[in-house]
């Protein structure tokens, strides 16, 4: 490195450095302590078997949370609300955030979304979180530039900082990575307890929200910030649930590359009609929008409000329009019906009837080959499952894992929850149902 461009870098760190204390150390940037954890199974947290993450262990001990993470406080019509990732709320009560000088701050659930992994806390007190300064989104796309990713604070007072800069992706056709039109990958080293907190750019604005590691690269994943306002806005607004358009498409891409085709129609749904036009058939756009990619797909599709129209191109020319209606609870249950009985469809013989699925209020009934399997609607996700509240959240369940190939089904001694449900012969494609 030449002494210009190591004086430059040095000045940008330093710019970085100043831009985060003055604009967010000590008005944004929130330990998030989740307390009470449900009885759903529950497997061991395994947090404190990592032997290199032992701030969060101190912080554990003295808050006595079960789960540790941070937020960010952001502001709309003159109301104060946490922005965080979902996963850490699981199996939990009582949700505090804690300051840099450890004052506690009772928070309520305004709501989630499974999906991108987003969740929206409000104050219980709006009279004590008025001294929190909102963070600013930057809602551009970056490809470059230095970051500084903030954690939960540690127990001596200390800010838990990570810099590093954008890394960008070539390809998404082929990626083993998460999606970059909905992450940015950076070399920021974070770890356990990151999760939820702010990603920075040089002018200290927000640009993205850590919500994985790739703990083999180094590196690590943001949901970019322009979701992150899109969604809690939509949460906000529709008292704690996303509003989302529903088509009843099953998507699917190989992994390896090759066009993204749409497998299957899901009955009664508005793309039924329409389903011998559709079905097995390569897309070539969506609302005249190339799609290269089955993230390309579900960004389009996200793009569209409930109940407008969608226009699906195809390869052969064709362009199918038709209304969307609403990723409601009955359109969910639709999905988890669709894909269990698909799955379970693949392992039958001549010999016997192929499943039937039947959802109920706590649980899926498959009976598959003169026996019958009770799926209750929890699953697994790292090291704890997911204790979900409604049968539909096995349809979000199912649209999250699709497009990471599979879930697996599994049980402890307590429940059968979803843990391995492959979407092709050879875990290859990955699905996504919009």
């Amino acid at each position: 490195m030449n002494r210009k461009l190591a004086l430059t870098t040095l000045v940008l760190i330093l710019v970085l450095n100043m831009s985060f204390a003055q604009s967010c150390t000590y008005s944004s940037v929130m330990t998030i302590a989740a307390y009470d954890p449900g009885d759903c199974g529950r497997i061991n947290d395994k947090t404190r078997d990592i032997p290199d993450i032992k701030d969060l262990v101190e912080v554990m001990d003295n808050t006595k949370a079960y789960d540790l993470g941070t937020g960010f406080v952001y502001e709309l019509g003159n109301k104060k609300y946490i922005l965080t990732c979902e996963h850490l709320l699981f199996k939990t009560g009582k949700i505090v955030a804690y300051d840099a000088f450890y004052n506690s701050y009772p928070l309520k659930l305004v709501g989630t979304d499974m999906f991108y992994d987003l969740a929206v806390l409000e104050f219980e007190c709006q009279e004590k979180a008025k001294k929190f300064k909102g963070v600013v989104f930057d809602n551009a796309d970056p490809d470059h530039g230095l970051v500084l990713s903030a954690g939960y604070w540690k127990w001596n007072g200390q800010p838990n900082l990570e810099r590093g800069e954008i890394l960008k992706e070539e390809s998404t056709k082929n990626n083993n990575d998460l999606p970059r039109e909905i992450y940015l990958k950076s070399s920021a080293h974070t770890s356990g307890g990151f999760s939820g907190g702010p990603l920075f750019n040089k002018e200290g604005k927000v640009i993205g929200m850590n919500n994985s590691i790739h703990v083999k690269e180094k590196v690590s994943y943001a949901l970019k910030g322009v979701i992150i306002e899109k969604i809690a806005l939509n949460i906000i607004a529709n008292d704690g649930y996303v509003v989302r358009p529903f088509c009843g498409l099953e998507f699917s891409q190989n992994v390896t590359n090759g066009p993204v085709v749409i497998d299957e129609i899901i009955e009664d749904s508005p793309a039924t009609k329409y389903k011998e036009a559709l079905k097995n058939q390569p897309v070539a756009s969506i609302n005249n929008q190339p799609i290269l990619s089955i993230y390309d797909a579900l960004m389009n599709i996200e793009k569209i409000n409930a109940g407008e129209q969608v226009t699906i191109g195809l390869e052969n020319g064709d362009e199918i329009s038709f209304a969307t209606g609403i990723l409601s609870k009955n359109s969910l249950e639709k999905i988890a019906i669709h894909a269990i009985s698909k799955n379970y469809k693949k392992q039958c013989t001549k010999a016997h009837k192929c499943a039937r699925v039947k959802i109920n209020q706590e649980q899926v009934i498959i009976k598959h080959e003169g026996k019958e399997d009770i799926i209750t609607t929890a699953g697994l996700r790292e090291n704890r499952i997911y204790c979900l509240n409604n049968p539909e959240q096995l349809g979000i369940m199912i649209r999250i894992f699709g497009l990471h190939r599979y879930i697996e089904l599994g049980k402890d001694d307590e429940h059968i929850y979803i843990k391995q449900l492959k979407f092709s012969a050879d875990n290859d494609k990955r699905v996504l149902y919009y």
